[in-house]
């Protein structure tokens, strides 16, 4: 997925016509495209297009049957055909979510969804609700007005083939991201490209040509390069640019001028002239797992070292380095201490090959950006991934030659910049509380002229002195800086009506911080005192807070084998914001979470037993008091993957469940277990199952929420059947003559049939 992502977010992309044209001839291509991520852009006329996050693909409508398929390459559509642009109509906003019609290519209307079926524009179009879906990463899910959801079921055989489907469930594939698109017209295309490089002063770095072997309608690949942009001033027209750097030829001999101007790095470069650097030369330090790059000078040719310890401020010349070069071609990295006649340098790169500053023109290096770091990898046709690195963090600069080295800690690089032309003084810091009591003076070495770096608050202190945030140094008068304590907030927590001592706790934090109000250990309390949502700690306090037990649910009680119609209360329990249902036909499959509203049958109703001291029972209406939730075998349950399943009570005594607070809701832990929670394991396959693990008490898949349906009058189990030869029935009341494996109405009772 990242990658189709960066496509889109590093440049322009093109759609053209569906027939050769000629330099006359004109065409609509998109130029522009932008990710959507708050309703405000789902606008009337805004053009689109729907990148399906599960199945990683594009939907695009065939020009033949006017079916919604699926794509993972965007570049499928012929030139000038945009079969993958959507167009809103009808668009109202409604708080938050928007409603519209999706216009397609053809100028027709995406339908009304059918489940699991591909879906064919018409003439007549359903209304769609965008909304911003719970999985995050700014993915949607789109509506229709019968409850189905735009899907990339993507089946490899039936009916659904690679095609856009309905369906009733959100998240996977049916999460979407929509991206809005801006349409031009260009006049022609070109066989011959024109490539210039400008630096940031303007300065042409490199000017050449590049011939292109075409007939009408082909494309070729324009370079990319790190840390270059196409200057759009420059280029015309901007919208020839696709996301993989590509542009449209025809025969013609025309040549178009595409220009890059090179993008904000993190160093300046400098020049080398007389064998001197410009005066106006910066210099920076570099970090690799925070050590400092330190040249060993004096030596004809010497490894790098890379320095734990901090250096001391004024920096010894041998920590400081420039740079020359440019990010098409790399640059020459030069050390203060040896001057410009030595730089970094190396033979072929080798895995662990030493990067020595040697005397010599120096070694080129190309920089990148990548998993939010900059590296620098040798500048080498035959070796392409070969990158500096803390080499098995053994202090020297040495090459490791794999892909794996882009996302490896050792890799990673960091530019501070330093002038070492400051004049360093040492400044008195006095120290003081708020009511101007000494704590201590610590003397910090400072630059005339620069901000003042504070040392770390004392222990237990915050900063007070707002000023000195941004202090500089234009003297070397001492200076006074006030500190404030901590505050110590002491909370007593009481029960409700008995004022019982649950807990005392107390908490020491920064002054002006938001406290968030603990629970007594025993999480089964509720808070009952409002007031300190948003308390601020900014003076010391105590507070006094009041709790109740509460659990979430109402203990029933089976009398004869029954629970009582008319004192059992019934409860929906959602897993990961979804509702846990037995299996409809045999209670020996897990139990399954459901997106949306739960039916309205027994399958969806439960209650639950027992007491916090011996552990709770969990039973399903559909099955009643004989068949209690029952954990998977025991060797499974310590894989982590057992399913929740069902035991008829006869042959297997119903799992205990330890109930304990997890958030705003509640988790369930295997009485008797060392952390067996029951869990929506992955969200996978929907699939209710167990997590062993310490983190599952908190997670968000473990967490349980019970909604109170209610005393619900007895429906079947009342009725008194009459039976002819023990006539059997299943739960709707319907006769059945060869019953299978389930449960079934014989002689008025629920009997499991196995």
């Amino acid at each position: 997925m990242k990658k189709f992502y960066a496509l889109f977010c590093f440049i322009l992309t093109l759609l053209v016509c569906s027939t050769p044209l000629s330099a006359q001839d004109a065409a609509t291509v998109i130029g522009k495209i932008t990710p959507v991520t708050s309703l405000d852009q789902l606008k009337e006329g805004a053009q689109l297009v729907f990148y399906n996050a599960g199945r990683q693909t594009y939907i695009y409508e065939d020009t033949e049957n006017g079916n919604l398929m699926l794509s993972a390459d965007f570049q499928v559509m012929q030139m000038g055909n945009s079969r993958f642009m959507f167009t809103l109509s009808n668009v109202a906003a409604n708080g938050n979510n928007v409603s519209a019609k999706i216009k397609t290519p053809k100028n027709l209307y995406v339908p009304q969804l059918e489940s699991g079926k591909i879906v064919a524009s018409s003439n007549t179009g359903d209304s769609f609700t965008f909304t911003l879906s719970a999985s995050g990463n700014n993915r949607w899910n789109i509506q229709g007005t019968n409850g189905l959801y735009f899907n990339g079921n993507g089946n490899t055989s039936g009916d659904n083939s690679n095609g856009m489907v309905g369906w009733s469930a959100t998240g996977g594939n049916s999460d979407y991201l929509i991206y809005e698109v801006e349409t031009a017209t260009i006049d022609t295309y070109v066989q011959y490209a024109q490539l210039t490089f400008y630096d940031s002063d303007n300065n042409i770095i490199d000017d050449y040509g590049t011939e292109m072997t075409l007939t009408n309608g082909d494309s070729a690949s324009v370079p990319s390069f790190d840390f270059f942009k196409f200057d759009y001033e420059r280029t015309m027209p901007q919208e020839l640019f696709s996301p993989s750097g590509r542009f449209l030829g025809d025969i013609n001999n025309e040549i178009l001028y595409i220009c890059y101007r090179q993008d904000s790095l993190p160093f300046n470069t400098v020049k080398i002239e007389n064998n001197a650097f410009s005066d106006d030369t910066k210099w920076y330090t570099i970090k690799m797992r925070e050590k400092y790059l330190c040249a060993n000078p004096g030596e004809e040719s010497s490894t790098v070292s890379l320095v734990s310890e901090k250096p001391a401020k004024p920096y010894e010349d041998k920590y400081l380095w420039c740079f020359v070069g440019d990010a098409r071609n790399g640059f020459k990295v030069y050390n203060r201490a040896t001057g410009t006649t030595y730089a970094l340098q190396n033979d072929a790169p080798t895995n662990a090959g030493n990067i020595n500053l040697k005397q010599g023109e120096g070694s080129s290096y190309l920089l990148s950006y990548q998993n939010n770091a900059y590296l620098f990898r040798a500048a080498s046709d035959e070796v392409t991934n070969a990158y500096w690195n803390d080499f098995s963090a053994q202090g020297v600069l040495k090459f490791w030659v794999s892909d794996n080295a882009t996302s490896d800690a050792g890799s990673k690089i960091t530019f501070e910049a330093y002038n070492p032309h400051l004049t360093w003084v040492n400044i008195d810091v006095r120290r003081v509380d708020e009511q101007m009591n000494p704590i201590d003076t610590i003397t910090v070495e400072a630059a005339l002229g620069e901000e003042l770096e504070l040392p770390a608050a004392p222990e237990n202190y915050t900063l007070e002195s707002k000023e000195f945030e941004h202090y500089v140094v234009e003297n070397t008068d001492p200076i006074t800086v006030v500190y404030a304590k901590y505050r110590t907030t002491i909370i007593k927590m009481l029960e409700e009506g008995t004022d019982k001592l649950l807990q005392t706790d107390t908490l020491l934090t920064p002054k002006g911080t938001e406290l968030t109000m603990p629970i007594p250990t025993d999480g089964l309390y509720v808070l009952v005192t409002k007031g300190y949502e948003e308390y601020v700690a900014e003076k010391d306090s105590v507070i006094t807070l009041y709790f109740k037990f509460g659990l979430p649910f109402e203990p029933a009680t089976i009398v004869d084998g029954k629970f009582p119609a008319d004192q059992t209360k019934w409860y929906h329990i959602k897993l990961r914001g979804k509702y846990i249902a037995a299996n409809a036909d045999d209670p020996t499959q897990p139990c399954i979470t459901v997106t949306g509203e739960p039916a309205d049958n027994d399958l969806y109703l439960w209650t639950v037993t027992g007491d916090t001291i011996n552990g709770f029972y969990l039973y399903c209406r559909a099955y009643g008091a004989a068949m209690g939730l029952g954990s998977a075998l025991s060797s499974d349950v310590e894989n982590s993957v057992g399913n929740i399943v069902f035991y008829p009570y006869l042959t297997e005594t119903p799992s205990a469940y330890r109930l304990s607070r997890n958030g705003t809701g509640y988790s369930l832990m295997l009485e008797g277990s060392e952390n067996v929670y029951i869990n929506e394991f992955g969200g996978v396959d929907n699939v209710v199952a167990y997590w062993v693990s310490e983190n599952a008490a908190k997670d968000n898949g473990s967490r349980l929420e019970f909604e109170e349906v209610g005393i619900v009058p007895e429906g079947i189990d009342n009725v008194t059947l009459t039976p002819a030869d023990n006539a059997v029935y299943d739960l709707s009341g319907r006769r059945v003559s060869n019953p299978s494996k389930g449960i079934y109405i014989i002689n008025g009772k629920k009997v499991y049939l196995k």
